[in-house]
């Protein structure tokens, strides 16, 4: 069982109990992603709008045959991540009932995410590469709710230097062409644009200076 972390000054069991709060949509709790909480992820990678990716975009060494691949080649790519212990992300529950997720962890974990964008792998950054949320909850704010746990979970763990790399897209567009997260998520948790990219924007935020 991963160790206990704090969120919102609760104390929170990724995996299993954690942080209660209310929000619009009804109460809800943030858990780290892990191998108890598998099923809760499975049944979100199935669920419309989303599919067919099962978050593997950057897992893949490149881009050459991606839209190629099928549901079936993407789904064993990651079980087979999972075998080896590779989770890096948060589960966001609403209502008890598993409602979004972002993959967040070491740059260094996506070499196909460093050269996408021209960036040294490193082991102390850590990027947010993959966001996805519940056709039916999306537009009640739970990216800002999840966002902002896994931030305080971070800090916790001390790191100290966090990224994103969120689409130019401007106003209100389909969820999965924000799959990296929109832009006024993290300008919202105090993300700074550093660079701009051929398509993206690339934003970091200190959380432990």
């Amino acid at each position: 069982m991963p160790t206990a972390l704090s969120v919102g000054g609760k104390m929170v069991v990724p995996g299993r109990d954690v942080n209660s709060r209310q929000s619009m949509a009804g109460p809800y709790r943030i858990e780290q992603l892990c191998r108890e909480n598998l099923d809760d992820f499975r049944t979100l990678l199935v669920t419309p709008p989303h599919s067919w990716c099962w978050c593997v975009a950057w897992e893949t060494p490149t881009w050459e045959g991606w839209t190629d691949r099928t549901e079936e080649a993407n789904h064993s790519l990651r079980e087979a991540l999972w075998l080896k212990g590779e989770f890096h992300g948060y589960l966001l529950y609403c209502k008890e009932a598993p409602a979004g997720w972002c993959r967040v962890g070491p740059r260094r974990t996506w070499p196909k995410l460093c050269e996408h964008f021209g960036l040294e792998p490193d082991e102390d950054v850590y990027s947010f590469t993959c966001f996805g949320m519940r056709g039916e909850l999306q537009g009640r704010g739970l990216s800002h709710v999840l966002v902002a746990g896994v931030l305080e979970d971070l800090a916790r763990r001390n790191v100290s230097l966090i990224e994103s790399f969120p689409k130019k897209i401007e106003g209100r567009v389909e969820s999965g062409k924000v799959w990296m997260g929109p832009v006024s998520v993290f300008e919202r948790a105090g993300f700074e644009k550093v660079q701009e990219l051929k398509n993206n924007w690339h934003m970091q935020r200190k959380v432990n200076p």
